[in-house]
């Protein structure tokens, strides 16, 4: 049968092992948590920034279209001045000059609105990059904080140990702490020690 005091021995080891080990898991899964949050922002970001570029490329074909359009019309009016024997001048000229007019008039909306879409994605690509960045450095502090707190826990756990190991110990048949001495004996008796500090031998 096991002495208490080995009982307790055990139990604070077998305590401090499973706080131990309780940390380092948590760590890990807040590290696996985090790792894979920023995975999803970096991915999101990534695509907003294949979005940004689909946008430019967009805007490049929509002013190109916007071009050939304006030159067709013009083409068209000039065609048709021509057939009726008017020249590029007074109001067949007006006219082709407004065709001119409204594909600049077009042509700046259509930048804005590229200057603004690009601005409003070029934010969230980096609202969603420091994003990553944070969620990393999170989950680097998370496993370094389950190593920390499993380390904290060995050592309570041994200062426990220590303080169970060091513990006094009562004496048998009278209740008093403290280590037991052993007695010294010799042929003739027991050797007590007097209150003046002599020995003697013998009852």
């Amino acid at each position: 049968m096991c002495e208490p005091t080995t009982l307790l021995l055990a139990a604070t080891v077998a305590s401090a092992g499973v706080q131990a080990y309780s940390s380092i898991q948590a760590g890990r899964a807040q590290y696996r948590a985090d790792m894979f949050n920023a995975e999803i922002a970096n991915r999101n970001a990534d695509a907003v920034e294949r979005e940004r570029l689909q946008v430019s490329e967009q805007a490049v074909i929509e002013r190109r279209r916007l071009g050939e359009r304006a030159r067709a019309e013009a083409g068209e009016l000039k065609a048709k001045y021509a057939a009726m024997g008017l020249g590029d001048f007074g109001t067949p000229a007006d006219l082709i000059g407004d065709v001119g007019r409204a594909y600049m008039i077009d042509q700046s909306g259509l930048n804005a609105n590229e200057i603004s879409g690009l601005e409003t994605l070029d934010k969230q690509e980096a609202d969603y990059r420091d994003q990553a960045k944070l969620l990393r450095s999170s989950a680097k502090g998370a496993l370094r904080q389950g190593y920390l707190g499993a380390a904290g826990s060995l050592i309570d756990g041994v200062a426990g140990v220590s303080e169970v190991w060091m513990a006094p110990t009562s004496s048998a048949g009278t209740g008093a702490t403290g280590p037991k001495k052993p007695r010294t004996t010799t042929q003739s008796g027991v050797k007590r020690t007097n209150a003046d500090g002599t020995i003697r031998v013998g009852g």
